[in-house]
């Protein structure tokens, strides 16, 4: 009867060890994401004071919210900056690890110049594109003195403040979804693409038929994680 406890004992407490593990983060995650969550969910449905207790309004905050000019303009921010930027980060990131994914000179540090914008301080990278859109001495202002144009005001303009933004994100953005590809397509079987020259299939047949769906979970991942970066922006 002893042995059979603890044999039961050491199959449960082995089977236990890897939720032991995980534990801390899972409490962590419970303790700063979800309950939040929640409690953000309970607090919309209640009318909160600087004294006394809450009291339940039911969805009259929701209707102050949709009857509110800002949050129609929040929303349509949000909406044109991830527009904006969500399908031109992934198809400039997978171009840019289909050129980096041959057999180039320097390869390791093309990855490494294109991945830098990501690891720069956010408060740097701020004050250099400050200064490129500069509209008396930035750089963009200059390019366009080249082809006749006038400068435009970039970041005091409602009309290009945002296109300023988008291509300041994209700068960024573009270098994470690389890397990102980058690893996707080495992990290609390169017997799928030798199967494919034995059947004479050119460059563009086997970009459809081998590698886009080969990075189907890949891009699942970016697009998720783009749409996601741009809708906590505004």
């Amino acid at each position: 009867m002893v042995t059979s406890i603890a044999r039961w004992y050491e199959k449960r407490q082995i089977k236990l060890i890897p939720y032991l593990f995980i534990a801390p983060n899972i409490l962590l995650f419970f303790t700063f994401m979800i309950i939040p969550i929640i409690f953000t969910f309970y607090i919309s449905f209640h009318e909160w004071g600087l004294f006394g207790k809450p009291s339940f309004n039911g969805l009259e905050n929701y209707s102050r919210m949709f009857q509110d000019k800002v949050f129609w303009t929040s929303l349509w921010n949000t909406v044109y900056y991830t527009i904006g930027t969500v399908p031109f980060s992934a198809a400039f990131g997978l171009i840019g690890a289909l050129l980096l994914n041959q057999k180039v000179p320097l390869r390791s540090f093309f990855r490494t110049l294109f991945f830098a914008p990501v690891v720069v301080s956010l408060v740097a990278a701020g004050l250099i594109w400050s200064w490129m859109f500069n509209p008396n001495y930035g750089l963009f202002n200059e390019i366009l003195g080249w082809f006749g144009f006038q400068g435009v005001d970039w970041l005091s303009s409602s009309t290009w403040a945002m296109p300023a933004v988008i291509l300041t994100t994209l700068w960024v953005r573009i270098g994470y979804c690389l890397v990102i590809y980058l690893a996707g397509l080495q992990a290609v079987p390169d017997s799928l693409y030798e199967a494919a020259d034995m059947d004479g299939a050119n460059g563009w047949q086997k970009f459809w038929r081998i590698t886009l769906p080969m990075l189907k979970s890949t891009t699942t991942f970016i697009l998720v994680m783009e749409v996601i970066h741009g809708f906590m922006v505004f």
